[in-house]
C-alpha cells in the first residue's frame, strides 16, 4: 500500500496548527516535501513519525500549572 500524500492544509487542519507553523517545521525539522504545481505535499507516514517525536510526557505538576492551580510545594 502507498502511503498517502497531504497537502499543508490538511496537516493544518489535523493538527490544528496555522498555514505558517506548516511551512516553518518543515525546513527547521526536515519534513521532506514534494511540490506539484504550486502546492506542497507530504507524506502522511512521515508526518506521523515527525509528530510521535515530537511527543512529550506532561508531569502531573505541569498538568496542575496547566489547569491554573499550584503544585504541593510551589507555593
Amino acid at each position: 500500500m502507498i502511503d498517502p500524500y497531504l497537502t499543508a492544509r490538511e496537516i493544518l487542519v489535523t493538527l490544528k496548527v496555522h498555514m505558517e507553523t506548516v511551512y516553518r517545521l518543515t525546513p527547521m525539522d526536515n519534513l521532506q516535501a514534494t511540490q506539484v504545481g504550486r502546492s506542497w505535499r507530504f507524506q502522511a507516514g512521515e508526518i506521523r513519525a515527525w509528530f510521535r517525536g515530537r511527543r512529550r510526557v506532561m508531569t502531573l505538576s505541569a498538568a496542575a500549572n496547566v489547569n491554573g492551580e499550584v503544585a504541593k510545594g510551589n507555593h
